[in-house]
């Protein structure tokens, strides 16, 4: 009976048979009692673990924060009356990389504790041996405990339990509790506390690993961002550049391009076929075979693929595009895809052109001035012979008729090479401030008497004031010229019409024109109603000796003087013509905001002799000649150079007895200004007058602190050299 009770089998049935078996089964009754009075201990004990461990967990899982789970986690530990443990203690986070221990989170630390300054290094603390062992370290006695090296003010015996939080194969930090003195717990506690250990260590990987999720994605959104920020700045940058890119997949004969050739071929994506096909309909028909002969090269003899062609938009409009691409090969050598780019080049070629008319322009400027220059020594010769004969020759002379005629066409020919010298911008003109509509104004009377009566004059004046520094002469020569070509334009009569008004070239205008910089601008429109001209005669307009009007009907000149002048004055010229429907020539002059200048009479200079000593440096001896006959012929003494550098020693030689310089510009070796600079330091003062052909190269009207220097440019009239000398010597 006793065993099968303390077998717990209740069922049994025994039959008692004497006072001994009665004391025999109380006994074992009061064994069975103390075994259930334990059992129901112990499952108490477990159920409040269980609550512990549940509490903990339920508490951990309403966060993925890794500080919110460490500040849980301390909080909820130290509220457990079921562990033995003080109100205080931390959580510590390994920083595997510097072996530091990082403060995590932590409660009821006394003030200048250790674990507060943030970091400790691993050898510092019994956390330190938790981590680097992974396992549970226990201390009873602070002040004994020789692995107890922290010490800190106002500190007290206690005791550690300290729990590695583990993941895996690592070690995330540790957890550091304190315990009262004189408490040590046992292998079943200590199993519980590890138990906590593991449940915070779950929650901590948890919350570490959609901390990583969390910074990964927000590291895909910054790099998407990125992408699209990329993406746009790409699409900008190829619509300021106008230049697209396209692959294209050969095999599929699949086309992609990106919006900027869409933009570049005036194509919407859904009227492109997307085909190399429809690639090569937008293709100028006079570049189409061009075009497939450098893809088939590309593909099947691997020549590069670089080419400049024309497109044809849906409106009818033509572009110039360069393209450019590399091709892809499989292992067998095939062609299998194309990749490259298309650049507008449109205003580029426009820019070209204009260049390049420019540089044509200013390389036959170059040489009209050239062919000037010498032409002006020849005519300074004719006029100077043909001046001292007509002087010496009476009126009743038969040959002064002829010598006359000959005296005209030198005349002209001087205003030939004026014209010439004008296109080349290297004609002096005196510059200074008049009113573009006071010129006008006098010379409308002039052109009403020049044009033919079939032409109707009209003139629209700003009514404000168009002051530019200018020569008036040139200007009215500009008008008389555009107005001669406007008659010649419409011989069945029309209409010509003279604008003025005042504009701003602003960044849109100079774009758009391809001309100009920015400010006011004085324009003189001129237009007809003529027969106009086409884009070839455009192009060639205002070069020297072109003209439209045939044989003997002009020289060719007049536009090139037009341009010559209005690029003397800082400005631009810009031509408009259709043929058929007349012309219009724009010219901008830039407005200033000085007082208008009047011209001042001057009174002409009688000639008069001279007995003074003249240093003369011109190298064309046939001008030398004639310079030193007609000085000498008016009593001055001549003494010759034929350079720069024969001058300068003539000068030292002679230098008391010379009164005055007479120097060609232009010299071999050393030009007239550097052989004056030369001699001025030897005889301050000495007074000079320059000649030449042409003044672009000459000097400064005026140097700064020096005197003006006198001017004359050939052909040099007898009478103007020697009113000039005359009136330097005596001034």
């Amino acid at each position: 009976m006793a065993k099968a009770m303390e077998q717990w089998n209740l069922d049994t049935k025994v039959e008692i048979k004497s006072r001994d078996e009665i004391g025999e089964l109380g006994d074992s009754f009061n064994n069975m009692a103390r075994s259930i009075s334990m059992l129901f201990d112990e499952n108490i004990k477990h159920m409040r673990e269980m609550d512990v461990l549940n509490k903990l967990s339920s508490a951990l899982s309403s966060s993925l924060s890794v500080d919110e789970v460490l500040n849980i986690a301390i909080n909820e530990i130290l509220n457990f009356e079921i562990l033995k443990i003080e109100r205080k203690g931390a959580i510590m986070l390994l920083d595997e990389h510097a072996k530091t221990l990082k403060l995590g989170a932590q409660k009821g630390l006394p003030e200048g504790h250790p674990c507060l300054k943030n970091t400790m290094l691993l050898g510092e603390c019994l956390c330190g041996i938790a981590v680097e062992t992974s396992k549970t370290v226990t201390s009873y006695d602070a002040f004994k405990d020789i692995r107890h090296v922290v010490n800190y003010p106002g500190m007290t015996n206690h005791g550690h339990i300290v729990l590695p939080l583990k993941s895996k194969d690592n070690v995330l930090g540790a957890i550091c509790l304190y315990l009262p003195p004189d408490v040590e717990l046992s292998n079943e506690e200590i199993r519980l506390y590890e138990l906590i250990a593991d449940i915070v260590s779950v929650s901590l990987q948890n919350a570490l690993n959609y901390n990583e999720l969390e910074n990964h994605v927000e590291s895909l959104r910054n790099i998407e961002n990125e992408l699209r920020k990329n993406q746009a700045r790409l699409s900008n940058a190829q619509r300021i550049a106008h230049l697209g890119n396209w692959d294209w997949d050969i095999v599929k004969n699949d086309l992609w391009w990106s919006d900027e050739i869409y933009s570049i071929f005036g194509l919407s994506k859904d009227k492109f076929g997307k085909t190399y096909e429809a690639f090569l309909n937008s293709v100028h028909p006079e570049d189409l075979e061009f075009v497939k002969t450098s893809v088939n090269k590309a593909l099947y003899e691997k020549i590069p693929y670089s080419i400049d062609h024309r497109i044809v938009l849906p409106n009818g409009s033509v572009r110039h595009v360069h393209e450019q691409a590399e091709v892809s090969f499989d292992n067998s050598g095939k062609p299998i895809f194309m990749a490259g780019t298309v650049q507008d080049m449109t205003d580029y070629k426009k820019l070209e052109e204009q260049l390049l008319h420019s540089q044509k322009i200013q390389a036959i400027g170059q040489l009209a001035g050239g062919v000037a220059h010498e032409f002006n020594n020849i005519l300074t010769i004719i006029k100077g012979y043909g001046d001292i004969m007509l002087m010496d020759m009476g009126n009743e002379n038969p040959s002064k008729f002829h010598l006359t005629q000959i005296m005209r066409a030198a005349e002209r020919a001087e205003q030939l090479t004026h014209g010439l010298l004008t296109f080349s911008k290297k004609q002096l003109a005196l510059l200074k401030p008049i009113n573009i509509n006071k010129i006008l104004i006098g010379i409308e009377k002039l052109l009403s008497k020049l044009i033919k009566e079939n032409i109707k004059i009209k003139t629209m004046l700003t009514d404000k004031d168009l002051i530019v520094v200018a020569n008036a002469g040139q200007i009215e020569q500009i008008l008389l010229n555009l107005a001669t070509n406007a008659q010649d334009a419409m011989p069945k009569g029309g209409i010509l019409t003279i604008v003025t008004e005042v504009v701003d070239l602003n960044e849109e205008f100079i774009k758009a024109h391809g001309f100009g910089e920015l400010g006011r601008y004085a324009l003189i429109s001129v237009a007809d109603t003529g027969s106009g001209f086409d884009q070839n005669i455009k192009e060639r307009i205002f070069e020297p000796f072109f003209t439209t009007k045939g044989i003997s009907k002009g020289t060719g000149l007049g536009l090139s003087i037009v341009y010559g002048i209005v690029k003397q004055h800082q400005g631009y010229i810009d031509v408009h013509s259709e043929v058929g429907r007349g012309s219009i020539f724009n010219i901008y002059l830039p407005v200033t905001t000085a007082k208008e200048d009047y011209p001042e009479k001057i009174k002409p200079l009688a000639l008069a002799k001279g007995k003074e000593t003249i240093l003369l440096a011109e190298d064309d001896e046939d001008v030398r000649n004639l310079s030193k006959s007609i000085l000498e012929g008016f009593g001055y003494k001549v003494i010759e150079a034929v350079d720069g550098k024969d001058a300068v020693n003539k000068f030292k030689d002679n230098k008391d007895s010379i009164n005055l310089l007479l120097f060609d510009v232009i010299m071999p070796g050393k030009n007239g200004k550097d052989a004056y600079d030369e001699i001025k330091k030897l005889k301050p003062g000495i007074k000079i007058i320059f000649t030449s052909g042409y003044t672009a190269d000459l000097i400064q009207q005026k140097q700064d602190g020096e005197e003006k220097l006198t001017f004359i440019p050939k052909p040099v009239s007898p009478q103007k050299l020697l009113n000039t000398i005359r009136e330097l010597l005596d001034g």
